[in-house]
């Protein structure tokens, strides 16, 4: 039973951790940098701050539906059906919490960004030469983590 409850207090301790971590780099980025302003950091990756009016990667930024309360209400919901899924987990000690607890963790430091901006900051610009990855920020990473993990445990679980 300590075990069970030790974890729960490693995932809270994780979910915290990366809430600020975002919102305290955002803060920095908002602090230091201009729209489009660009800061060379090594040969494949620049710091570039943008205003992401998408979802995680810039996805459907140009489409103009989305940039307001529809694309809120979509955040809204994905989030509050994670929550739900976590909470389920968490009770039954399934072992996707980690996973799960990166995604909802990403999106709420998004969906903070988007009650308090009316944007998501990114600023992560990864690229070789001169293809370029979508601009992106820790929030989305997380999320890109937490569904690759979540994803290879269920391709995991199916395997005899």
């Amino acid at each position: 039973m300590k075990i069970f409850f030790l974890k729960n207090k490693l995932y809270i301790i994780l979910f915290n951790f990366i809430i600020f971590l975002d919102y305290y780099i955002k803060l920095l980025i908002l602090k230091n940098f201009k729209i489009n302003q660009i800061k060379f950091i090594s040969l494949n990756l620049n710091i570039l701050y943008v205003k992401n009016y998408g979802l995680i990667f810039g996805l459907f930024s140009s489409i103009k539906i989305f940039q307001n309360k529809y694309l809120f209400i979509i955040y809204f919901l994905i989030i509050f059906l994670l929550i739900f899924k976590i909470f389920k987990l968490v009770i039954k000690n399934k072992k996707n919490n980690c996973s799960l607890i990166f995604i909802i963790s990403g999106s709420i430091g998004n969906l903070i960004d988007r009650i308090k901006y009316g944007y998501i900051i990114d600023f992560i610009d990864l690229h070789y030469k001169s293809l370029h990855f979508p601009i992106f920020n820790i929030s989305d990473f997380i999320i890109f983590i937490g569904i690759t993990i979540y994803i290879l445990k269920i391709i995991n679980s199916k395997k005899i």
